[in-house]
């Protein structure tokens, strides 16, 4: 009777224990992404730095190259142990809460953590918001585990988790809520919203704490578009739309070309070549692009500079990409939509 009476006051009190759970998983999901972005900044400062004395002086040139080399190493050993961190990681979690597969989140955590802090550090085209959901997801799931929580349960501190990663990544927690919502779980029972809206705007709270009030991507606009122009604004998302379709094209043809490599270093050393020949000739494709986003919008590129750009930064990111290293797609993409733009 005392175990049917607990099981009974637990499902009444359900609501609250997940809202208090997605603030758990909120909370530490802030926490691990909020040390992955500054683990990615600190790689890209660092490089920063080799790059500025490999121009004044050549034996850093080798130094350089170097580091890249050791940095492809690392990608393509912790892809090797552990295939599911490679990529953006959200499939990889679609997989999970759909029990196509199995992870173990303490490896996938730390290898996702290593791996993709290592290629956008390096110089890749990737961005960081695919492996914060991984890495959030997994968070929520080894909250699971260690709290012994029931299956079902997991599934949703999981989507929690996710949802807490994509609002830390970007500052973004209405994203987050969204994106766990309606890409991850499809449910939109009121368990899954409220535990979610709970660690989105938990983990949110923890990244604006350290990294401050600013958005991500500063854009000042002097005036508001007049109405008559709107019109622009509809051609411009057909546009981008038919240039979606094509990107996504475009990137499945390039992972069909990487499948011929068997090879996991061979096939990921490949958009690390790029990095270090890039490092050199033509450093504004480096890395995400998030930088770039205020620079466009600043009026720092000519017409000519924003052709090119487009061009060496679509084809550089669907290597880095397809690649299967680890990185997301999704910032590389808004900064190609800020230049077609």
């Amino acid at each position: 009777m005392d175990e049917a009476k607990r099981t009974l006051e637990r499902v009444k009190n359900f609501h609250y224990i997940l809202i208090l759970e997605g603030i758990a998983v909120g909370a530490f999901s802030g926490i691990v992404i909020v040390l992955f972005r500054l683990a990615i900044s600190k790689a890209e400062e660092y490089m920063a730095i080799l790059r500025e004395f490999a121009s004044h002086r050549a034996f850093m040139t080798a130094a350089l190259f170097f580091m890249i080399f050791a940095l492809a190493m690392l990608c393509a050993f912790l892809v090797k142990k552990e295939s599911l961190i490679s990529g953006s990681g959200i499939p990889q979690v679609k997989g999970e809460l759909t029990d196509r597969i199995e992870t173990k989140w303490y490896r996938v955590l730390a290898f996702k953590f290593i791996g993709a802090a290592a290629a956008i550090g390096a110089g890749l085209s990737l961005g960081r918001e695919g492996p914060s959901v991984q890495l959030g997801a997994m968070v929520g799931k080894g909250f699971s585990r260690i709290t012994k929580k029931l299956h079902t349960e997991e599934k949703l501190l999981m989507t929690c988790g996710a949802g807490a990663g994509l609002a830390a990544a970007f500052n973004a927690p209405l994203a987050g809520v969204v994106f766990s919502l309606e890409e991850l779980h499809k449910n939109f029972s009121e368990e899954v919203l409220l535990s979610t809206m709970a660690a989105a705007i938990t983990s949110d709270f923890v990244s604006r704490y350290v990294f401050g009030l600013a958005p991500v991507f500063a854009i000042e606009t002097p005036e508001m578009l007049p109405l008559k122009y709107y019109w622009i604004v509809i051609l411009l998302g057909i546009l981008l739309g038919v240039l979606g379709v094509f990107y996504n094209a475009s990137v499945k043809k390039t992972q069909n070309m990487y499948g011929h490599i068997k090879d996991t270093f061979l096939r990921i050393i490949i958009p690390f070549i790029f990095a270090a020949v890039f490092s050199m000739v033509y450093p504004s494709v480096l890395g995400g692009g998030s930088n770039l986003v205020e620079g466009i919008a600043g009026g720092e590129f000519m017409l000519k500079g924003l052709l090119i750009l487009l061009v060496v930064k679509y084809m550089y990111s669907m290597l880095s990409f397809a690649s299967g290293a680890p990185g997301g797609i999704f910032l590389p993409l808004l900064v190609l939509g800020s230049v077609i733009g």
